[in-house]
């Protein structure tokens, strides 16, 4: 929404209870739909949804009071809302270490004080939460990943398929014993590239 023009800061802003407004209702409606397209596949198959933020978030943004005028005006509960989420994994912000930039997401605005303070009120907001995790931020994002494939596996009762991919020479398919279980495969990538304007 943010990269699109939809934002609570800079030019042409819209005010931060509208815009946590927005998202609410955003949320509310991209879980239906995946949560309607869950239900269609056979009941044989174990469905994991895995959500990027969630209604609870917008608290952290407009506080409590807010929040609860938000949720009144759709007649929701916060209690039912953190039901609804199984677990709830908490990625720590990267401005608690070096790694913080706003350089690879345009869509971030915060200094690294703000994101940390972000950071805190956004965990606070689902403290409430059966099954909350916190995840520390690491020097690596594939530490994070591993760590989170890791809380998975142990809050699921099946193991999760990983993907692995490796780049190999054409006359080096010979890895199936290396591998373990592999396969080549002929892959075709397309790339866009975004100008600044």
């Amino acid at each position: 929404l943010i990269n699109s023009g939809i934002k609570p800061f800079g030019d042409n802003k819209i005010d931060l209870y509208k815009f946590q407004e927005v998202i609410l209702k955003y949320q509310l409606d991209k879980e239906q739909l995946v949560e309607s397209v869950a239900k269609n596949y056979s009941t044989d198959k174990d469905i994991v949804i895995i959500y990027d933020r969630a209604i609870i978030d917008n608290k952290a943004y407009i506080g409590q009071s807010d929040f609860d005028k938000l949720l009144d005006k759709y007649n929701l509960n916060e209690i039912e809302i953190l039901d609804k989420y199984d677990l709830v994994i908490h990625l720590e912000t990267a401005a608690k270490t070096n790694y913080y930039t706003k350089e690879n997401n345009k869509a971030r605005s915060e200094s690294e004080l703000e994101a940390i303070e972000l950071d805190t009120k956004t965990y606070d907001a689902w403290k409430l939460h059966k099954n909350l995790v916190r995840v520390k931020c690491f020097e690596k994002f594939e530490y994070k990943q591993s760590k989170i494939l890791e809380i998975c596996e142990n809050n699921f009762s099946k193991n999760i398929r990983r993907q692995f991919k490796y780049v190999l020479d054409e006359k080096k398919c010979m890895f199936d014993s290396l591998l373990n279980i592999s396969n080549c495969v002929d892959i075709t990538q397309y790339y866009l590239e975004f100008n600044d304007d």
